[in-house]
């Protein structure tokens, strides 16, 4: 899993900081997060903005499935901070 980082994005926002690997320093701000049963598996669909991007990256399916990892990463902390 890449590294990231929760970052303040404005008075009343959170983000993430990408730090490590091809998009270093991207910033993004995740908006609506659904899953959709497909058949027997669960599709994750979500909402996003870039905040930064200081390397003028061009999004990707590569960056999209990452910040997918990266929601998907979120959600398991959640859940193990719950079970406590």
């Amino acid at each position: 899993m890449v590294k990231y980082e929760f970052i303040d994005i404005g008075e009343s926002s959170t983000g993430v900081k990408i730090k490590e690997g091809e998009y270093t320093d991207v910033v993004l701000e995740y908006g609506k997060v659904s899953f959709n049963e497909k058949e027997e598996e669960l599709e994750l669909n979500f909402e996003y903005t870039v905040v930064e991007n200081p390397n003028k990256i061009e999004p990707s399916e590569e960056l999209y499935t990452l910040m997918g990892d990266i929601i998907v990463d979120i959600i398991r902390d959640d859940l193990k901070l719950d079970d406590n």
